[in-house]
């Protein structure tokens, strides 16, 4: 049993260094956005991405891209339940100053395979994503280590980074329902490294991992979902020879530990000046010595990740979501401590010149300290996480995705939670908690909307300070169910500012296509 031994009052009401991704590079930052329940030409759940453009305002329906694979130039066709843009990461893969960006379209039926999955990747340009570069992943390519399963759920996640230090970014592919030498859904990780032939991603360096080859001393398991989240940015700095070469977070959490079934774990592979490698690779979990808590059953340590540096000592930081875990709480000493399943919390560990070390780490829950709002049951704290400069200083502050939050009377309206580094690391003091009836915030608190099932972090105005992007993908919009949404609160000195927020659906003014039942718009934000 953990022990979060907080005493609640009696009475307590429950209520990359880069600043995002630029497809033009005009130096505004843009944002993608993943509708996979968008119904295309009679095709239900194929899927759609809408790409906005930002400007001195902000983001900018003028100039928005509806990506579809039905759309002109487009490869492959759109299908019921292929749900493309159920992932997606940006990353300069060839290298041209122009940001890329990768679609995951995990139900992708390849060959009579269903749901075997696949990934698209368009390349930018000044006049934005293009088609004229336009690649199809899948594990049936050479040298993917396929060929494709039904099942698989190839592109599932996805993120970006330069593992090699060459200055072209690479893709990381998460296939969490992988079998693996004949182990059910033990999942995998491809990786593909940017500046191939024609300086696109060559899969003929790509690299596969799993639990049988990435160190740590974890076995292959049936149902552990290794690659469900990834993330990207180098934990030790330079290494001995000069070169800044990316690392690379894996989590896997349905890793069960010492018996405990489904407590959840992290890998980290170390990048190098070759490729990623598993010398001295890394394996996080709650029962790690220095971490505070411990291994419970069904925590799924690991269901997020983000990296930043929130101590600005040049070494990132991993922030891991468990937002399953169970927090235990009293409200009086001569009561009982009550559990509160799916409360969830969020473990930091920092960097150092060694790599991540859990020394020094923090531990953070809605009970912790001065972090607002009480932890309530189901409010999946932890559920998203995204890593910015908000306030415009050199410290990276940690953005926390609660899509379950009640707010006052509305059960599971969902809330974001903002916490602001330090030179220490996260702090604790003045965090911010922000939902859709706060003060100034275009929409309304509504019961599911799942405000904070996805965040991300990037400069829209282009004014050094990052702004948020948050999805609510079961909003309702004009009686339209489930069509979703995207809030963009802005940062500020001062941390994150209604002035100025943006609400954005499809219905609004420039964006294609209109609001359609179940469209699910905002499941998928850009990293």
């Amino acid at each position: 049993m953990k022990h979060f031994l907080h005493l609640l009052p009696a009475l307590a009401v429950l209520s990359s260094a880069a600043l995002g991704q630029d497809f033009n590079d005009d130096g505004y930052r843009d944002l993608a956005i993943g509708a996979p329940g968008e119904d295309i030409n009679g095709a239900a759940d194929a899927g759609a991405v809408h790409v906005l453009y930002g400007s001195m305002n902000g983001l900018t329906g003028t100039s928005d891209q509806f990506l579809h694979q039905d759309a002109d130039g487009i490869f492959d066709t759109a299908e019921p339940g292929d749900r493309f843009g159920s992932a997606l990461a940006y990353g300069d893969f060839d290298s041209d100053g122009f940001d890329d960006l990768a679609v995951g379209v995990p139900y992708q039926d390849k060959a009579g395979k269903a749901n075997a999955g696949m990934v698209q990747v368009f390349y930018g340009s000044a006049t934005g994503l293009g088609t004229a570069k336009q690649q199809l992943l899948s594990l049936d390519d050479y040298n993917m280590s396929g060929p494709s399963a039904a099942g698989d759920q190839f592109g599932k996640a996805l993120c970006s980074g330069d593992f090699n230090g060459d200055g072209r970014q690479d893709l990381a592919i998460g296939i969490p329902y992988d079998d693996v030498s004949g182990v059910t859904d033990a999942g995998s990780v491809r990786v593909v490294y940017g500046g191939g032939i024609f300086f696109n991603l060559d899969t003929g360096t790509a690299q596969s991992w799993s639990q049988a080859n990435c160190g740590g001393g974890e076995l292959l398991e049936a149902g552990d979902h290794f690659g469900w989240s990834l993330a990207a940015e180098s934990f030790n700095g330079f290494d001995a020879n000069g070169w800044r070469c990316e690392d690379l977070a894996i989590g896997v959490p349905d890793e069960d530990l010492n018996g405990v079934s489904n407590c959840g774990a992290v890998h980290v592979l170390a990048g190098s000046s070759t490729k990623l490698t598993s010398a001295g690779s890394q394996l996080w979990h709650q029962d790690h010595p220095n971490m505070i808590g411990g291994n419970d059953p069904g925590d799924n340590f690991g269901y997020s990740l983000a990296a930043g540096d929130f101590s600005s000592d040049g070494y990132f930081d991993l922030a891991i979501g468990a937002p399953y875990e169970k927090i235990y709480v009293a409200y009086d000493l001569n009561e009982p401590f009550t559990p509160l399943p799916s409360a969830g919390t969020v473990t930091v560990i920092y960097g150092s010149p060694a790599g991540l070390s859990g020394v020094g780490g923090d531990l953070v829950y809605q009970n912790a300290y001065a972090i607002q709002e009480e932890s309530e049951a189901g409010d999946l704290f932890g559920f998203s996480l995204a890593a910015g400069t908000i306030d415009g200083d050199q410290h990276w502050d940690l953005v926390i995705g609660i899509p379950w939050e009640s707010v006052g009377s509305v059960p599971a309206a969902g809330a974001v939670a903002v916490l602001f580094g330090s030179a220490s690391g996260i702090k604790f003091t003045g965090n911010q908690l922000w939902h859709q009836d706060s003060s100034g915030i275009l929409g309304v608190a509504e019961d599911a909307d799942g405000f904070g099932f996805t965040v991300t972090c990037a400069d829209f105005n282009a004014d050094g300070r990052m702004d948020v992007a948050v999805g609510a993908y079961l909003e309702d919009v004009d009686g339209v169910l489930a069509a979703g949404s995207v809030s963009v609160l802005r940062g500020s000195n001062g941390g994150l500012t209604a002035t100025g927020n943006q609400l954005w659906t499809q219905n609004s003014a420039g964006v294609e296509d209109s609001n359609e039942m179940s469209d699910t718009f905002g499941s998928a934000l850009c990293q």
